[in-house]
């Protein structure tokens, strides 16, 4: 039987990165995030809800599953109904990690998967309606019942059951919420740190950095290496785009501890309709497709990709290529570039192949400030110099 006492991922298959069609930048980082708060702003309060409240707050958009980056990751219908099983005879759940955020909106942090199969379940949804494979309650009991066929009995057992949950308030800082769900998530198939940021950022974000992230232009520029990404990958590029776009300067990523405690920002200032009103987000949408329009156009199929111009072999998409390339290539239109096409690209394959620096600067400890001036450097004088 599907131990009830596992959390979500615990059970998940495992999905592994193609190494193929992406880069794996050395960063340099450590895993842990570093950075420091007032142990008195963070607070995780203990809360027990019944399986009633939380179909009803699922029902009012008051509890956020925020689904999206789980859709490779989903239960098998055994497994799904041998956790309705565990719940009818009364096996306790496993905690749950929600977050509340200032609106009053609580995201899901951990539980994503038992609630969605129980709230599937209740719904009568197309991706799990229907009891099969159980254990103990035999088929002859429960076997190809569905909510609706249920008798009373089963459902007010549902319904009352109590779940225990770790409520991490507002007030504490957006990193150290981060934190939190990094050490949640180091057993089973640890979330990538896209993935921790997509679960407690708002759906302003989420939605724009998907809306890009499917987009034709990025696509075909990134030679859909990126589509459908199991595991964020294609969100989080875009948000590196979005995030060194918005600081051009660079001057306050300086101030951050770490990439992705910068990226983190940025997903806050999305969310934040004061700090990035509708009209920054159109131009943000207008310069990600300019851009990559641009990169298709210059660079074809070796686009965002480490090559030289005596050897055929290209590596997959290098992100710190990527996020450059793509905040310099947005200053440009099209009309701009093309009478510059061959240039441009020799230009970039002797960097590549003699520049050690800016190698370096793409390959290894990517996130230091500096490596990430020189690269942004790099391509806005190799750009200029032609254009000139």
């Amino acid at each position: 039987m599907a131990d009830p006492t596992q959390r979500d991922g615990d059970e998940e298959p495992k999905v592994t990165e193609n190494v193929d069609d992406i880069d794996r930048e050395e960063t340099g980082e450590p895993d842990e995030i570093r950075s420091k708060y007032d142990p008195a702003l963070i607070r995780v309060d203990p809360r027990t809800f019944s399986l009633h409240q939380i179909l009803d707050m699922l029902d009012a958009d008051e509890l956020d599953l925020t689904p999206d980056f789980q859709r490779k990751k989903v239960w098998k219908p055994w497994q799904k109904s041998r956790l309705i099983e565990s719940i009818f005879l009364r096996i306790p759940l496993p905690a749950f990690y929600f977050a509340a955020d200032g609106d009053g909106m609580i995201h899901v942090v951990d539980g994503l998967q038992r609630l969605s199969t129980i709230y599937d379940f209740v719904k009568g949804s197309p991706d799990f309606s229907t009891l099969s494979g159980l254990e103990y309650l035999t088929e002859e009991q429960l076997g190809g019942f569905t909510w609706e066929t249920l008798g009373g009995n089963w459902k007010r057992r549902l319904h009352s059951t109590q779940i225990f949950a770790h409520v991490i308030d507002p007030q504490t800082p957006f990193p150290v919420k981060f934190q939190i769900f990094q050490r949640l998530n180091q057993g089973g198939e640890p979330l990538t740190a896209h993935e921790i940021r997509n679960s407690i950022s708002r759906k302003r974000s989420r939605d724009f950095l998907r809306e890009l992230a499917n987009s034709p232009e990025f696509l075909a520029a990134t030679g859909y290496a990126f589509q459908n990404h199991p595991r964020m990958a294609d969100c989080e590029a875009v948000l590196r785009f979005c995030a060194f776009r918005m600081e051009s300067a660079l001057a306050p990523y300086e101030s951050f501890d770490s990439l992705d405690d910068f990226l983190s920002a940025a997903c806050r200032r999305l969310d934040n309709e004061k700090k990035c009103p509708a009209e920054q987000l159109e131009r943000l949408r207008r310069d990600f497709y300019r851009s990559m329009t641009n990169a298709s156009g210059l660079f074809e199929r070796l686009a965002f990709r480490k090559w030289t111009p005596d050897s055929n072999r290209r590596s997959g998409i290098n992100k710190p290529l990527l996020e450059s390339w793509g905040c310099v290539l947005a200053d440009f239109t099209w009309e701009q570039l093309v009478p510059h096409r061959e240039a441009i690209l020799r230009d970039l394959g002797i960097a590549l192949r003699d520049q050690l620096d800016y190698t370096s600067a793409i390959s290894y400890g990517t996130t230091s400030s500096n490596k990430v001036r020189l690269r942004m450097q790099v391509a806005r004088d190799i750009l200029q110099r032609n254009l000139s």
